[in-house]
């Protein structure tokens, strides 16, 4: 009579990926990996454990699709995925078509289809919105350093005299001053002209300060 043996290994802060020559353990029934810190995918040959009868992968960082060959396990009557990182549809075929509790697959906010609540195409356009509005974030942030970049050369060369001036508008050249600038009182402000940035021929820009804020 053939003995099935059984690996549990739950609860042991284990981490890293599930070694792949665990696929090879082909008279093994019951394999139990819960409850730990496990990473990366689960092995594509896992369908290779025929006699598996339980399997719990549940309460890990296990990440990527389910394995199709997990269709062909077809002693599997256990089965717990939850709480992990998984996506992808899940497979109706074979052995699939037997497991219609959706807790067995809860918690992977990934994972879309029968029998959970998520279906895949409105799974698939919320991802596409995120990742449109990640984009559109980095846009603005470009804009953002572009404007830091624009400060920076500016404060630069202000204490450099040359591309900076502050007058009065008394001091200043008539030819440079707007009109209307004219007739403000020295007492009160102050003139600020910038030039354009970067190497421009556009105008120069005038502001007003007050005296009080130099």
């Amino acid at each position: 009579m053939l003995v099935r043996s059984t690996i549990d290994l739950s609860k042991n802060d284990l981490s890293g990926e599930i070694p792949v020559k665990i696929t090879q353990l082909i008279h093994l029934g019951t394999l139990n990996l819960s409850w730990n810190r496990l990473t990366g995918n689960i092995p594509s040959d896992i369908g290779l454990l025929k006699d598996l009868e339980n399997l719990d992968l549940s309460h890990n960082n296990l990440s990527g699709p389910i394995p199709s060959s997990m269709a062909s396990m077809t002693f599997l009557s256990h089965l717990n995925l939850s709480y992990n990182n998984l996506s992808g549809q899940i497979s109706t075929a074979n052995q699939f078509g037997t497991f219609n509790e959706p807790s067995i697959y809860e918690g992977n906010p990934g994972l879309c289809g029968y029998p959970l609540p998520t279906n895949c195409s409105s799974l698939i356009h919320r991802k596409r919105e995120q990742e449109r509005k990640h984009e559109d974030d980095g846009d603005g942030d470009d804009e953002k350093i572009e404007r830091l970049k624009l400060y920076a050369s500016i404060a630069a060369g202000l204490p450099l005299g040359a591309p900076a001036l502050m007058m009065s508008p008394q001091a200043a050249s008539p030819g440079l001053v707007r009109p209307e600038l004219l007739h403000e009182r020295d007492s009160k402000y102050k003139i600020i002209v910038l030039p354009p940035y970067p190497f421009s021929i556009a105008p120069y820009e005038f502001t007003k300060i007050p005296l009080s804020a130099t």
